[in-house]
């Protein structure tokens, strides 16, 4: 034995450190049957889950850890190629399954249900405790912390509870003239491009709902639509471009990986660019509304450096006075708040404009009866500054808004309502 062994010393002492630590092969032991017992009660419970899943409509995967997203594996090369994939896949489910008005799908081991029937939304939607959002959520929080958008429960109802009045439509009605003037940038741009055989309103549309938002809620310009370069607009373009990136490739989203791979280096990099904006703008804005205070002045001119207006009391002004009276809500929670919105504000409602105009664009008889409406309110003179009494008198183009934002296939990505059903048949929105 030890003419066998002295060759190798470090067998003869690897045996001989197990024969003297016991203890090490009991918790190897223990261990590798805690592991087992855990995957067991995992695959349990996915398969309970799936059997009531499955009694929804749906296509059944043919990879049981792919789900649904081995159809779309072959094309991982290109963000928008996957995006457009899926959202032609969703509204093919859709086309399919417009009896029900449901379906499911799974996404690798996770299921998700869609329903887009009326009646199903208003239950959900007016209910006061599905509140708790879905996993993804979570990839959200470097960049929006727990705002409102990613919060759930009683954090979710103060916050929501103490922004609400920032957005009455009173309030809302004196920034007309900050919605005339970017507009009015807006149409400017697209008649340079009126002779393009075919133009991306998205684009276009999203710079000009960024100036509105940047204005009305932060009370800076940040001139988007001028400065499509500035770097407050490429780093939310970039941030929202990475998070995209990492939504779609399941194997990013544990934050290790993520953040060194090339999505995750220009993700943070972005980020740091977007909230050093932000804390800045909030930092200035806290210091003129203190020393306006000192002055007894009742309007707040804000002076941030990126542009000088003097409106009434925005978003931003409404959180810091919150501070000031409540410090419980910190410079930080404001910076989450205001992220949200800016990224909410302008993306939602940019899509919602797009989708109306592709729309209405595709119908030529509702076109020419809304075109009619606004020249009986307008006549020759189309420059003018559109006022609340005018939009009062918008009456069917106000129903045209309306039904494109009901359409089902074309919002189905954006305004369907997607839940995850647990063994526990509790939901979280999506």
């Amino acid at each position: 034995m030890d003419a066998i062994s002295r060759p190798y010393p470090y067998l003869r002492s690897f045996s001989v450190n197990l024969t003297e630590w016991p203890a090490t092969t009991f918790l190897l032991g223990v261990f590798i049957s805690l592991a087992f017992i855990k995957i067991l009660a995992i695959l349990i419970r996915r398969q309970k889950l799936a059997r009531f899943i499955n009694k929804i409509p749906g296509i059944t995967p043919i990879n049981p850890f792919l789900g649904n997203v081995a159809i779309i594996s072959q094309i991982f090369d290109s963000t928008d190629k996957i995006r457009v994939m899926f959202f032609q896949i969703l509204c093919g489910f859709s086309h399919m399954f417009d009896k029900e008005r449901i379906f499911r799908f799974w996404i690798g081991i996770q299921p998700i249900v869609a329903f887009y029937k009326p009646e199903t939304v208003e239950v959900i939607l007016s209910s006061p405790t599905i509140l708790e959002k879905s996993d993804e959520y979570v990839l959200l929080h470097p960049w929006l912390g727990s705002g409102l958008l990613t919060s759930s429960g009683n954090k979710w109802r103060a916050r929501r509870k103490m922004v609400t009045p920032a957005f009455h439509f009173r309030i809302l009605e004196d920034f007309i003239v900050v919605f005339n003037e970017q507009s009015q940038i807006l149409v400017e741009k697209l008649r340079q491009v009126q002779n393009h055989k075919w133009v991306n309103m998205v684009n276009y549309v999203t710079l000009c709902t960024l100036d509105a938002i940047c204005e009305s809620a932060m009370g800076i310009q940040i001139h988007a639509q001028k400065n499509i370069e500035s770097p407050y607009v490429q780093a939310i373009y970039e941030v929202a471009e990475m998070f995209m990136a990492r939504l779609i490739r399941p194997w990013l989203w544990p934050g290790l990986l993520f953040a060194l791979s090339p999505y995750g280096r220009r993700f943070h990099k972005s980020l740091k660019e977007l909230h050093d904006f932000t804390r800045k703008v909030i930092l200035n804005r806290k210091v003129h509304i203190l020393n306006a205070q000192k002055t007894n002045e009742d309007d707040f001119a804000p002076d941030n450096g990126i542009g000088s207006l003097k409106r009434p009391q925005a978003f931003l002004d409404l959180l810091i006075n919150h501070h000031l009276n409540d410090p419980s809500l910190t410079l930080e929670d404001i910076r989450e708040e205001v992220d949200t919105f800016m990224f909410e504000g302008h993306d939602t409602t940019a899509m919602g404009i797009s989708w109306t105009l592709y729309l209405i664009g595709l119908n030529p008889a509702v076109q020419k009866k809304v075109q009619d409406e606004l020249d009986s309110i307008f006549g020759n003179d189309t420059e003018r500054p559109i006022t609340t009494d005018d939009i009062k008198k918008m009456k069917y183009l106000e129903c045209a808004i309306k039904v494109t934002q009901e359409d089902v296939y074309v919002q189905l990505c954006t305004d369907t309502l997607c839940v995850y059903r647990y063994e526990d048949r509790s939901l979280c929105m999506c």
